[in-house]
């Protein structure tokens, strides 16, 4: 029976799917080693961007697990090839500014996920293992968001401004939770079954029959707390992290736009595991009588609404640095 304690076994799980999560979109810059016979995929501001980088990309995504199978190849590419071309303008205005990491950052950074993961360093590459990283596409892929995040910094983070009135708005579901500009902002929950090395077609066989049930009755907490396996089973699947649709790798954000609070999504494999996705409902966050609520409440909704706001400011700031670019696409 699932509890609300993480065993270490439970923690390594939920470190897996928040590197799955966080993660899946940036460290395959490992495999962007550039070679003068390459054919040419685009050309940003004269920086070239190979043939080779978009394959090694598409080959990485496709042998992890990380996308659905029956996604279409070629939007596929081009979404692949539009984060390439969004990474060499980020790299581009972080050395137009001097802006740059050390390998002492990057080692610091490994060092605060592990203790706040409350695990050791064996247990951190065992999970590393789980998600199909090696140590040195973590660190290149921590790198990378360190770098984005400082190169925002002046451009997206400290333009942030969030009231009073928008978080109390926010709380008493006036307008949309989801912002056009900054992607699908709904929480998401999950499920997570085991999979058998074995025999997987056996755990897709247990997924599909879990997913089944949930569309026959049984709502998406109850199969949580019945079947999964994984963090936030007694909590209706809610892995407490925050994680919203917007965090996962661009194919899966498409697969499960148009899902519905409590309907879940087909069996994803997050590599060791199975894991069937739903959303919240919007409203995720409790209120209380006479539209007042608690300082905690209150803290949520602007820490989410910064994050909408923040991801706004993003994709402004990167469209920015696009229309003073030049890039060719080939």
């Amino acid at each position: 029976m699932p509890t609300n304690n993480l065993t270490p076994v439970n923690k390594l799980i939920k470190l897996v799917l928040v590197l799955f999560l966080a993660l899946s979109s940036v460290f395959f810059s490992l495999f962007q080693a550039r070679a003068d016979s390459d054919g040419i995929a685009a050309v940003v501001n004269g920086e070239l961007i190979t043939l080779k980088q978009l394959d090694n990309r598409i080959i990485a995504l496709t042998q992890s697990n990380r996308i659905l199978p029956d996604v279409d190849r070629g939007q596929l590419r081009e979404k692949v090839l539009d984060d390439l071309i969004d990474q060499e303008l980020i790299n581009q205005a972080a050395k137009a500014k001097g802006v740059f990491v050390t390998e002492a950052e990057v080692r610091e950074a490994e060092t605060n996920i592990i203790k706040k993961n409350d695990i050791t360093e064996a247990q951190f590459r065992a999970s590393l293992a789980h998600t199909g990283f090696s140590v040195e596409a973590f660190r290149e892929g921590l790198r990378l968001e360190i770098l984005r995040n400082r190169v925002m910094g002046s451009n997206v983070m400290n333009k942030i401004v969030i009231t009073d009135s928008e978080v109390q708005a926010y709380l008493n579901g006036e307008g949309s939770r989801l912002s056009p500009e900054g992607g699908d902002g709904r929480l998401l929950r999950m499920i997570l079954i085991p999979l058998n090395p074995r025999n997987q077609e056996a755990s897709l066989t247990e997924a599909k029959r879990i997913k089944d049930e949930i569309e026959s009755g049984l709502s998406f907490a109850e199969a949580a707390a019945k079947y999964s396996q994984g963090p936030g089973a007694a909590n209706g699947g809610d892995p407490g992290d925050g994680v919203t649709v917007n965090k996962l790798p661009l194919p899966l954000q498409a697969a499960f736009a148009n899902l519905k609070p409590g309907q879940p999504s087909e069996p994803v494999n997050a590599g060791k595991a199975l894991v069937i996705f739903t959303v919240a409902a919007d409203a995720s966050l409790p209120p209380s009588s006479g539209g007042n609520f608690d300082p905690k409440t209150k803290e949520t909704a602007r820490r989410s609404l910064e994050r909408q706001k923040m991801q706004q400011n993003f994709t402004k700031w990167i469209d920015d640095l696009k229309r003073n670019a030049i890039i060719q696409r080939r």
